[in-house]
């Protein structure tokens, strides 16, 4: 039976006590690696009683156990700034040993968008174009190259997100196959 994985998906709960439910879900990664599985996906969930925001918490998660991987099931890239959020995730890659793998998505609820702010195209268009520039900020991509002055850096420098972690693009990809084959890219995080 070599070759097979075991991995579990939670949501990371909590109800009056949010640090306390923050706590048993590291417990629970730590656990679950004591038992021998090699993988642990959390969903987020905005404004309920959920995880909200999955990469400080795999950050400090990772702290614990050390072997186990931990997974993103799914983020919303329509609600996502994509140079922050690749910024955000290649520190928590470095901070946890290169165990993460993220898997993003271009759907959301346009309900939202009240609170996140509506966008001048359609969701999904702005969903894949934030999802495109952050699989390309997580790849080590130059963002920029700067083409005057007063933008921070010598003219010719070529911005990209740091830290980078080498390897981190690798173990992303979209949770929705059809708009990776469109651009004939890899669709899936390896589970």
């Amino acid at each position: 039976m070599t070759g097979r994985r075991l991995g579990f998906n939670t949501r990371v709960s909590f109800s009056d006590d949010p640090g306390a439910g923050l706590r048993e879900g590291i417990e629970l990664f730590r656990a679950a690696e004591a038992l021998g599985y090699q993988s642990g996906w959390a969903y987020q969930r905005h404004f309920d009683h959920y995880l909200s925001s999955p990469l400080p918490f795999f950050a400090a998660a990772g702290q614990h156990p050390h072997r186990i991987t931990l997974g993103s099931a799914v983020i919303p890239m329509r609600y996502q700034d994509p140079v922050l959020l690749a910024e955000a995730a290649g520190t928590t890659d470095l901070l946890i040993g290169g165990r993460l793998q993220l898997a993003v998505s271009t759907s959301g609820n346009a309900g939202w968008d009240a609170v996140f702010g509506a966008v001048g195209t359609d969701a999904r268009t702005e969903a894949e174009r934030r999802q495109e520039r952050f699989l390309d900020a997580i790849a080590g991509a130059a963002l920029h190259i700067v083409d005057g002055p007063g933008q921070g850096a010598p003219v010719g420098t070529q911005l990209r997100v740091t830290p980078h972690s080498p390897g981190l693009r690798s173990r992303s990809g979209r949770a929705r196959a059809v708009s990776g084959r469109r651009r004939g890219r890899p669709d899936s995080a390896s589970g």
